[in-house]
């Protein structure tokens, strides 16, 4: 595996992880802010610690970079510069 592949793994899905996962848990579990209901409506007022929007651009942004290194590596691949891949040989007894 090459450093482009570790970089864009840990960035991409770092922001993923971010964006779904951490800030899930830490608005699950470290906040105070509840549901509560708003009088006789049925209304809920939802307090939230991230602005959605601020979620939503994390995961965006992560898998903007998954695929923005899914077309680098699809564009750099061996067999368009004219050089034959490592696996593409038969192996013919002599």
């Amino acid at each position: 595996m090459q450093l482009a592949d570790k970089i864009a793994m840990v960035v991409g899905g770092g922001l993923i992880l971010l964006g779904t996962t951490v800030m899930g848990i830490f608005e699950s579990f470290f906040t105070g802010h509840t549901v509560s209901p708003n009088g006789n409506l049925g209304d809920v007022v939802i307090h939230t610690s991230f602005d959605p929007t601020l979620r939503a651009y994390a995961i965006a942004l992560g898998l903007l970079v998954l695929f923005l290194y899914g077309l680098f590596r699809f564009a750099n691949r061996q067999q368009w510069s004219g050089q034959k891949s490592g696996g593409d040989e038969v192996a013919t007894p002599e």
